[in-house]
Parts: structure tokens; sequence; C-alpha cells
């Protein structure tokens, strides 16, 4: 009897520390700027989820939240009244079952390719009117397996890595690197604790214990590198180019994205001059999970999908173990970082809470540290969803980056054929954001100037029904992001854009002039030859 009780009163503290909050899917209708304002002070994200519908606002909110907008006397409709389940019974519907697979996608992973039986162009020069067919690898993962509603869990994910470097050596391609801690110093997140977390973190003696699937220690970021030649290749040599995803742990798509897009130019290595081309002569770096406790942490709450733990596991200010704890790490960069509550709360308990201080987080500053490393020329953030790409400055939308022309070609070429939003002003101000550190400008709010390289960087929202899309739907948003991730390489490398400005009704057959422009899109300066060939 009394080792019963002990393991009901067990049973009760795990999941009392792993219980989430219910979320539901509202409807404010017809907001006005001023509503929209009295919301986004409540600690109410409007970029990650928020929806435009017409003239009104469809958002996932906590009960937290929602009671908020009681309170501030918001009128609001319930669309879908607890999202975890709904997510939880699209992902066990009917889709789960299994895809029917080849012989040849049965096979060890050494002898499995996906390439298309057409070779693409260069994307920047392609002008077809109907996207490029960018035909799913064969070793991406079959999302109708996945247990955790079509999405990686965190040890997949890491083996995932482990896989693309083994088909790289089995296939002697020489193109991708082990997986590597981001950290140079080998610091690691928060973990999840059993106790509670009274001393600062790395100071003082650990209170970590238990590292089995309820609980566990500090986690390494990982990353790997995909280049040409790549075990000789010093880091540095070539334009180098990020790519990340997972900053928010329940945004399925913005991992999966990232995974389809590298699996692509891995298997079609061989077989696409223009996909070798791109990976011999850039360095493309992958952190595929960037919040590793969150992910984890829905892993547990809801292992069939549909977590809702978006922040990391930061402990609230009393030490406390609390299901609303952690930072937003996308509002924990130093610039315009706490530049006012519109953009990101002081709060600890709100979903998009910057954190005590500028780069307070783990997972910042090993972000920070990895890029301060490295000279990267264009980046990528991905998340969902919101079918757009911002770009900043969210921190003040109407501060110009004098880069404008630069982004709207950029993002011209993302959005070409998936119809995404774009542009600085499409979303409310958010403060603190990666892409406006890694971009910089003038002194903000705190003197800072960010890092002050001008990178070129955006945060995609890919994606339009939900955190947790239904298996149907993953390959083909993972599709629509193909073009993007490809277009970051470009315009980050030494490439420019041919324009054929030659008459086309040319008569004769000697003296005849050729008339060409050079446009120069990549972030690397290189000279450019053009060779023309009579047929």
């Amino acid at each position: 009897m009394k080792n019963f009780t002990y393991l009901a009163v067990l049973c009760l503290a795990l999941n009392f520390s792993f219980a989430q909050e219910q979320y539901s899917r509202v409807k404010i209708s017809n907001p006005n700027e001023q509503t929209i304002r009295t919301i986004a002070l409540q600690g109410i994200d409007f970029s990650c989820g928020a929806k435009r519908v017409g003239n009104d606002v469809i958002i996932e909110l906590s009960e937290t939240e929602i009671n908020s907008l009681r309170q501030s006397n918001i009128p609001f409709s319930v669309e879908i009244e607890n999202v975890q389940e709904f997510y939880q019974q699209r992902s066990n519907s009917i889709e789960l079952e299994e895809v029917n697979r080849s012989e040849s996608q049965q096979t060890l992973i050494a002898s499995r390719a996906s390439v298309s039986s057409i070779i693409k162009d260069n994307i920047i020069q392609y002008t077809g009117s109907s996207e490029i067919e960018f035909v799913e690898p064969q070793n991406f993962p079959d999302v109708n397996a996945l247990t955790m509603g079509g999405c990686l869990t965190l040890s997949e994910m890491e083996a995932e890595l482990d896989a693309m470097r083994s088909y790289s050596q089995s296939n002697s391609l020489d193109i991708v690197s082990v997986k590597q801690d981001a950290s140079s110093t080998g610091q690691k997140t928060w973990g999840n604790p059993t106790n509670n977390f009274t001393n600062q973190h790395n100071n003082g003696p650990s209170m970590y214990s238990g590292t089995g699937s309820t609980r566990w220690n500090p986690q390494t970021i990982y990353y790997i590198r995909i280049t040409g030649n790549e075990s000789a290749t010093p880091e540095g040599t070539k334009p180098q180019i990020l790519y990340t995803s997972m900053i928010h742990s329940r945004e399925l798509s913005a991992l999966m994205n990232n995974i389809y897009f590298m699996w692509y130019i891995i298997e079609n290595y061989n077989t696409d001059p223009a996909i070798k081309e791109l990976v011999d002569n850039n360095e493309l770096y992958f952190v595929p999970v960037v919040n590793p406790d969150g992910l984890r942490y829905n892993e547990v709450t809801n292992p069939t999908g549909g977590g809702m733990q978006r922040k990391n596991l930061r402990p609230l200010s009393n030490g406390t173990i609390d299901p609303s704890r952690g930072v937003d790490l996308n509002r924990n960069f130093d610039y315009y970082w706490g530049l006012n509550e519109v953009g990101s709360s002081s709060t600890q308990t709100a979903s998009n809470y910057r954190g005590p201080s500028r780069e307070s987080e783990p997972e910042t500053q090993i972000m920070v540290d990895f890029i301060e490393n490295r000279n990267f020329k264009s980046a990528v953030w991905n998340h969902s969803y919101a079918n757009s790409v911002p770009h900043p400055y969210g921190g003040d939308p109407n501060e110009n980056t004098n880069r404008e022309d630069e982004y709207y070609r950029w993002h011209e070429e993302m959005t070409r054929y998936n119809r995404y939003l774009y542009g600085a002003t499409i979303f409310y101000e958010s403060n603190g954001l990666p892409d406006d550190w890694m971009m910089g400008g003038a002194a903000d709010n705190n003197g800072s100037t960010g890092l002050n390289q001008a990178i070129i960087a955006t945060t995609p929202e890919h994606g339009g029904e939900g955190f947790w899309p239904a298996r149907s739907s993953i390959v083909p948003i993972a599709k629509k992001s193909v073009r993007l991730s490809l277009a970051t390489a470009y315009y980050g490398g030494k490439y420019a854009k041919l324009h054929d400005l030659t008459q086309s009704d040319i008569t004769g057959t000697t003296n005849v002039e050729l008339d060409f422009g050079i446009e120069r899109i990549g972030q690397t300066q290189s000279g450019f030859t053009v060779t023309v060939t009579p047929i």
C-alpha cells in the first residue's frame, strides 16, 4: 500500500510539472489598430501563428491569454476549444495509414537516392509559368510513421544528421560533416531539472538529476555543414550561409522544411549540376533545433503531437518549474531588445517573454557565439505558420535598413510561386529578433548596434493550417520552402542574374550586336564571365 501511495504521488507530481495549459483557436473579428495594440501589450505574439482571414485574425491562445482578452473586454469567438486535442486527433486520423513504399525505399540508407528525371535550371534564371517540382527525397522521413504528429523528436532529428553523414560517406560524396556542438565552449541549455532550480545557470552545484524520458540534463545544440570536399575544406574558405529552425519548439514545419531541404541537396548533388555547383562553392550550415529543451518538453507532454511549448525551459525567478516558464528566444537577441511592451513582454509567463536581460539565455548565447565565430552572408530562421516572409526591422518596422532593394529582390525570388506575403511592415512590431541583430544598424534603445555585420537575414513563417499541420500537408509545405532555401544560398554567395537585352528580331548573319545585363545578387563579391555559344 505504501508503494502504491508513493507511486500515485509521483505520477501526480510528474503530471503537474509537465502540464500544459489548454490552448484554443479563437477569432478576433475586424480588430482595429488600438485593439491589436491592446492585445500585443498583454504579451501575445502577432507574428508566429496569427493568421489574417479577411478582416479577422485567427490565433491560438492559452487559457491565461484568453482570460486577458476577457478582462480587456475584447470580443472573440472560439473556433477550436482544445487545439492540442485537435492536432492529436488530426494526426491520428486516417492519415496515419502507412504509405506503400517501393522496395528500393526499404533498402539501407547507403543505397537510397532521390533524383529528379529532369535536370533543373538555376532557380534564379528559371522563368517557367509554374514552380519546379522539387521531388521528395527518398531519405526524407516518412511522416506517416513518425509518432509525434509527423514531426521528428529530438533524438530522431539527431539520428537524421548522422544518417546524412552516413549517406554522404557511403556514396563517396564527402559533402556532409559529422554533427557538431554549436558552442565553441561546450555551453549547454537549461535542461529540465527534477527539483526547483534556485541557483544561476552554470554556477554553483548542479541541481539536475535524471536523464530518462521525463527529466534530462542540459542539452547540446547541434549543427552540420554541407559543402563540396567537406573534409578538406577549412571553415570560412567559401561564402557561409545559415539555416536554423525550431527556435520556437512547437513549429513543426520549421524543422521538417529544413530537413527536407538538407536531404534534397544531398541526394541531388551528383545528378543536378546546379545543386552540385551550389554545394561546391558555398558552406551551408544547418542548426535544425535551436530550442532542444522545448522540443523535448513537447515530446513528454504530447508524444503524439500537438504540444504547444514555444519558449525554452528557463525556470521562473522564484526557482519553480512551472508550465508557463521559459523565455521566447526569438525576443532575446541584443538589438531593439525590450524596446517596448508591444514587441515583447517583461512578464515571465507571457508567450513572448523577452528574458531578464539581453542574451540572457544559454541558447541565445550559443547562437551568438556560433554566428560571431563565422562570416555568414545570409541567413534564414525558419518559423511557422503564417505564409509570409518578414524582414528587418521587426523591432521598428518603420526604420529603414538601407538594404530595402536587396531584401525586396531576395524575397520576391523566394515567394514567386508560393505567393507568401513579404515585407518589413507585414507584422506588428517584434523586438529582440535574431534577424534584426544580424543586420544591425544605428544604436538602439540600449545603445546596441547589433552584430553590425549587415547580414541579410529573414524569418519566414511556413504554412497556414496550424503549428502542427496535417501529415498530408507536411511535404507540400516543405516543397514550397525549397526555392526559399536555395535563394538564400544564391543571395549569399557569388552569384549574378543574367538579363538578355538583345532585340528579339535579329536579322542578318554578320555584325550582330548582342546586349546583356548582369545583375549581381550575391553578397559575396566576384567577377562574372558571359559565354555565348553559337548553335
